[in-house]
């Protein structure tokens, strides 16, 4: 048998014997196994592990699930936006609007800058370049939450007429590199904006415009 390269290990009164055969098999015959085993004239261990390359239909899918999401981590954008939490009416805690992260190729849905237009407006840059202003009720009629709009048929709940036409937020909070939440003045605050849903209403406030143009 060809020399190879092992590990002992041990814990709790057991110990073992670690051989990686991912690269190259090894003839574990099973007086070869009691050879390593013995504590006297081989390496000495109550358990030999050995690693193999996955070899049964369920273990190369995993493996395949498994290398697929590596690569889609590996390439998830990243914002430039520090945590932040923006209390709306003093502008205290406002995030960053960072016009030099833009590039051509960037993410739709990555965010670069947040800013307070006016008391009613909220502006978004997203990495793209692209420049999305938000009318603060039009958000507040877009909460995502379960009060707001049923889980599973997506139907709103939330009745337009109920939201006062001065409804605005009292803060703004960073949720992740992936979404914002409002605390509002009408005292809702359970809706978590993923930055993916407020590109999607922008995208779908642009195509109410050309609709009535």
């Amino acid at each position: 048998m060809a020399k190879a390269v092992f590990l002992k290990m041990h814990g709790l009164g057991n110990d073992f014997v670690l051989l990686d055969a991912r690269n190259a098999a090894f003839d574990l015959t099973p007086a070869r196994r009691r050879a390593i085993a013995d504590r006297r004239r081989g390496v000495g261990c109550d358990q030999l592990i050995v690693l193999e390359k996955p070899t049964s239909f369920a273990a190369q899918a995993y493996l395949a699930i498994a290398t697929e999401l590596a690569g889609r981590l590996q390439g998830l954008p990243t914002t430039v936006l520090k945590p932040f939490a923006w209390t709306w009416e003093t502008n205290e805690g406002e995030p960053a609007w960072v016009e030099s992260a833009v590039r051509p190729t960037g993410s739709q849905t990555t965010p670069v800058g947040f800013r307070r237009r006016d008391a009613r407006t909220l502006s978004v840059l997203w990495e793209d370049g692209h420049r999305d202003d938000f009318d603060v009720r039009d958000l507040r009629l877009a909460c995502p939450c379960a009060r707001c709009v049923e889980e599973m048929s997506g139907r709103p709940l939330l009745d337009p007429k109920s939201v006062l036409p001065d409804v605005a937020p009292r803060t703004i909070t960073s949720g992740g590199n992936y979404a914002i939440t409002f605390g509002w003045n009408d005292g809702h605050s359970t809706g978590i904006y993923s930055f993916k849903h407020l590109r999607a209403l922008a995208e779908r406030d642009a195509a109410k415009v050309v609709e009535d143009v």
